[in-house]
């Protein structure tokens, strides 16, 4: 799942704000192990993070500011015939330094799967499938097991 995700991290590179990926590989450094590992550019706190250390409030123009990003991002990933599948605010970082802090990136295409082909082809309907993603901000078909 990590080659995939990198996959569409560099696919969406220069079309929306994720993460710079810099290393996708196998790390061998522990003696009769080996992990997975994926190294991309260290970002701020979570929207759910921030909003926590707002005490769970924020104002009319910091909502819309965020709002505007965050349906941006979506965009984006949706004109490339991907749906995320975990959209939530821990998956939405603000950016970790002084030139790109009010930038909001999207964040965690584990969950990810495109939804049409190259030929633009829409996936079919599938149904009896079992929840993917975080229940909690899982739409209704998903938790009917619709895709």
């Amino acid at each position: 799942m990590l080659f995939w995700e990198s996959k569409l991290i560099h696919k969406l590179r220069g079309k929306t704000s994720v993460p710079g990926l810099y290393y996708i590989g196998t790390d061998n450094s522990v003696p009769n192990q080996s992990f997975h590992v994926m190294v991309m550019d260290m970002l701020g706190p979570s929207l759910e993070d921030l909003f926590q250390t707002c005490r769970r409030k924020f104002d009319l123009k910091t909502c819309l500011l965020i709002a505007i990003q965050m349906i941006s991002r979506i965009q984006k990933v949706h004109e490339e015939r991907i749906i995320h599948r975990d959209i939530k605010p821990d998956n939405f970082l603000i950016g970790g330094t002084e030139h790109n802090k009010d930038t909001v990136y999207i964040i965690d295409f584990g969950l990810a799967k495109c939804y049409k082909n190259s030929e633009g082809v829409h996936i079919p309907y599938i149904d009896g499938k079992n929840l993917t993603g975080t229940a909690r901000y899982a739409s209704i078909a998903t938790h009917k097991g619709i895709e």
